[in-house]
């Protein structure tokens, strides 16, 4: 679990792009919504089990951030700034009963996910069950963290942003996390390994 289970992570946005985001030209927009665009899906399809509600969200969250774009700070926070925008959006449709922010990965949805990634490999079938069940057990804030960095590719300082919690707490977070699904593969007689093999 190196990497995002369905991208690398995206390249950052240039600071000139940046700035002219921030003056509100269109195609410095556009270029956020590629580049950002596929992670801020993911992660909250991953809450709503429902892509046309993830895709609504993120909308969304695009365009508050548009609209509030002079709050951005930099290119290099800009990712971390739309995921706490999505995560505010996704608390706001929890409350509407349209997510669910418990992260339940065990339930199947009507539409679901596509496969998760492991690295480059595609995880599906019992793998896939596995890995999800594995995550679904961890503790709410170890769940989220372990979400923002393996989900959606966030390095360690924009999940510190995102979560509000000192980058130092992230590595251990993590740490446990990994630790913890490891317990969980190994209480059930599965090597973690047996994910690439599957």
């Amino acid at each position: 679990m190196n990497q995002s289970p369905h991208e690398s992570p995206a390249p950052q946005m240039d600071q000139g792009t940046f700035e002219r985001f921030r003056q509100g030209d269109s195609e410095a927009a556009e270029y956020m919504v590629d580049l950002y665009g596929m992670q801020l899906f993911h992660y909250a399809r991953l809450h709503t089990f429902q892509t046309e509600t993830a895709e609504d969200i993120v909308q969304d969250t695009f365009l508050e951030a548009f609209r509030s774009r002079e709050k951005a700070r930099s290119a290099e926070t800009l990712r971390a700034w739309l995921f706490t925008i999505l995560r505010r959006r996704l608390a706001k449709e929890y409350e509407k009963g349209r997510t669910n922010r418990e992260f339940s990965f065990g339930e199947k949805a009507p539409d679901s996910p596509e496969p998760a990634r492991q690295g480059s490999r595609i995880l599906e079938g019992q793998s896939r069950k596995w890995l999800e069940d594995a995550v679904a057990s961890l503790p709410p804030r170890d769940r989220e963290a372990v979400a923002l960095k393996y989900f959606a590719g966030l390095k360690i300082r924009e999940i510190a942003d995102v979560l509000r919690i000192p980058q130092g707490t992230i590595g251990g977070i993590l740490a446990r996390g990994l630790r913890d699904i490891r317990a969980w593969f190994d209480e059930r007689g599965v090597q973690m390994e047996d994910l690439l093999n599957d």
